[in-house]
């Protein structure tokens, strides 16, 4: 029998329905003057309409807030960037700079963790039933791995200064290519959380950001067209020559078919 998926509901809370004391939240019932305590994993407050989410099974709740957003415009944000992502280094646009250059490492790091965690838990699954410090520990990679993410987004947009970001689809592993250690490295990959932030920090920005879902844009050459060749991170075109880190092919290609499109403007 399979098992029963977890069964999660929940309920709106207006402003005037609960109050923030003693490190916690009090909610109000339905029963006059009967409020429930609950302990708060960080100091944030709120003063608007939250949502609270139960999880009988684990025993817990999640309490959802709107959170308002400044939107910011720059006037000197005037650049068109092409730009694709990769494991090893987050961003590559189509003027060859680079953001995110030890992604791979801390990913890495973290991929081997988790996978000798795995293997050692399931030796002793018996004696090790709640798992509680590899949550907390694989919470801080997480956490650390994602500081870093932002950080590097941060930097990519103080720097480069977009008004229109060009970011390729096509760069995806091939895991039939890969050994066992970087095929388990790629399903780690947090290629999903960079886009939702890449994505986030556009709009606080004014930024727009096109995805280019052109096929083979990372197997032609930004130069003449061609259908080229990838090898060990390089493209080489038999056409026309030319020879470059295949990330930087990617985002000219990336470049260049929003600029052909007439997605600037």
């Amino acid at each position: 029998m399979k098992p029963r998926a977890e069964q999660a509901s929940g309920f709106s809370i207006s402003e005037r329905a609960y109050r923030y004391d003693n490190h916690g939240i009090y909610i109000t019932t339905k029963e006059k003057r009967n409020r429930v305590f609950v302990l708060l994993t960080d100091n944030n407050q709120y003063t608007s309409q939250l949502y609270v989410k139960l999880f009988p099974e684990k025993r817990k709740i999640e309490i959802k807030a709107p959170i308002k957003i400044a939107v910011r415009r720059h006037e000197d944000y005037t650049n068109q960037v092409g730009l694709t992502m990769a494991m090893s280094t987050m961003l590559t646009t189509h003027e060859g700079c680079r953001y995110g250059e030890n992604l791979g490492e801390y990913q890495g790091a973290y991929a081997k963790w988790v996978w000798e965690q795995t293997r050692n838990y399931n030796r002793s699954r018996t004696r090790n039933p709640r798992r509680k410090k590899y949550n907390a520990k694989k919470n801080r990679y997480e956490e650390l791995l994602h500081s870093y993410i932002n950080q590097e987004l941060n930097r990519f947009l103080r720097e480069e200064q977009p008004m229109i970001v060009f970011v390729a689809r096509s760069q995806k592993p091939y895991m039939n290519d890969m050994n066992k250690d970087t095929s388990y490295l790629a399903s780690m990959w947090q290629r999903g959380y960079i886009r939702k932030r890449l994505a986030q920090k556009c709009r606080e920005h004014s930024i727009k950001l096109v995805e280019i879902l052109e096929k083979n844009l990372d197997n032609i050459c930004s130069n003449c067209g061609k259908m080229g060749n990838r090898k060990d991170g390089v493209f080489s075109c038999p056409n026309c020559g030319r020879s470059m880190e295949e990330t930087v092919n990617t985002a000219r290609n990336a470049w260049k078919q929003g600029m052909k499109r007439g997605l600037s403007h």
